[in-house]
């Protein structure tokens, strides 16, 4: 072989590294994002239409509702310990323009409880400040 051909083998190695190498860490980013949260998008159609598609979609959150996230969403606590999807959207909201309020609240936002398959709406919880962080801050 010449040296050439030595070297063109070279970096196109290093090219094909390079390029595998900045597919993983993109998939290691995303799982920082709030993948796990992943099953409860099939919650958000059914979020979307419990409240007449009206609202931003702020984000999702797949929890437990037992122990510390009892103490921040005191809300939670008659749901029993199987995960739930918070879906939440921030707009105008009060009892009448949700679907199963939880009380007679209004509030700039709503967190919609449904289970992570997405068949049901479990509760509406409207609030004016949000209990937990469902948004995260996007950096390029």
């Amino acid at each position: 072989m010449r040296i050439g051909q030595v070297f063109l083998r070279g970096a196109r190695l290093a090219l094909a590294s390079a390029a595998v190498l900045a597919l993983v860490s993109c998939g290691a980013r995303g799982a920082a994002l709030g993948t796990t949260s992943s099953p409860c998008f099939q919650a958000v159609p059914t979020a979307a239409t419990s409240i007449g598609h009206r609202g931003k979609l702020v984000g999702v959150r797949l929890v437990t509702p037992t122990g510390r996230m009892l103490q921040r969403v005191p809300q939670l606590s008659g749901l029993g310990p199987e995960k739930v999807c918070l879906v939440v959207f921030s707009g105008r909201f009060g009892p009448t323009n949700v679907a199963a309020p939880l009380d007679a609240h209004t509030g700039t936002y709503v967190i919609v409880v449904v289970p992570p398959n997405g068949l049901r709406v479990v509760t509406s919880i409207v609030v004016d400040k949000l209990p937990l962080a469902f948004s995260h801050p996007h950096s390029l």
